[in-house]
């Protein structure tokens, strides 16, 4: 969980300020004088996140392309919260991408920005503690542990990884766990019963532990 948030100098709390006093537009991310504000950013969750992704705890490339400032309520669809410090982290590109415009709020209309857990669907990086929420099994499956650990691994695609395994060809054992998993994960059935289960059975079969 992110501990401290970011701080924005003088110089830039103006252009934020007046950015929040004029017309919202998400499209503004974009404008030459946000770069250096982007760049504040993504370096100060970089540390605060020790280099990793806030949706699927991999370590990030260090590479501008591939550390996505994330955020969590999408500009897109809100821009009032575009630099509101508690809607930012960083992700990679892949999950950011996966995510996307997706509602991640429990109520559709908010006054200002919630400030508790409650109020998200998903692992909220600066609310929550990721392994209350999501269990990883070695490196590659996610297993939900509360429904919003499903609900992020459902939004952010997390299923992907167990999906590589299954192009990779793994024996027809694991294959059908994997894909009953999937599935499981998908249609939000998946249960903690199952979670113990499944860890159990990739330890002894991945040799995991």
């Amino acid at each position: 969980m992110i501990e401290e948030t970011v701080s924005y100098s003088e110089k830039h709390q103006a252009i934020i300020d007046a950015y929040e006093n004029g017309e919202l537009d998400g499209n503004y991310w974009r404008a030459d004088e946000v770069r250096p504000i982007a760049a504040i950013i993504r370096a100060h969750y970089l540390r605060q996140q020790d280099g990793r992704c806030c949706y699927c705890d991999r370590e990030i490339t260090t590479n501008a392309y591939v550390q996505h400032v994330e955020h969590i309520v999408c500009r897109s669809t809100d821009a009032r919260f575009m630099f509101t410090p508690h809607n930012l982290a960083v992700a990679c590109s892949t999950c950011n991408g996966r995510k996307n415009a997706k509602a991640v709020l429990t109520r559709e209309a908010v006054v200002g920005y919630p400030g508790s857990s409650g109020a998200f669907s998903i692992v909220h990086p600066h609310f929550d503690e990721y392994e209350e929420h999501i269990s990883r099994i070695g490196d590659d499956i996610y297993a939900p542990l509360t429904p919003k650990g499903t609900e992020t691994i459902k939004l952010c695609e997390l299923t992907r990884f167990v999906a590589e395994r299954l192009e990779r060809g793994e024996t027809i054992e694991i294959q059908q766990t994997l894909s009953d998993f999937y599935d499981e994960i998908n249609n939000g059935s998946y249960t903690k019963d199952q979670n113990k289960k499944l860890t159990m059975f990739m330890m002894k079969t991945l040799k995991l532990g």
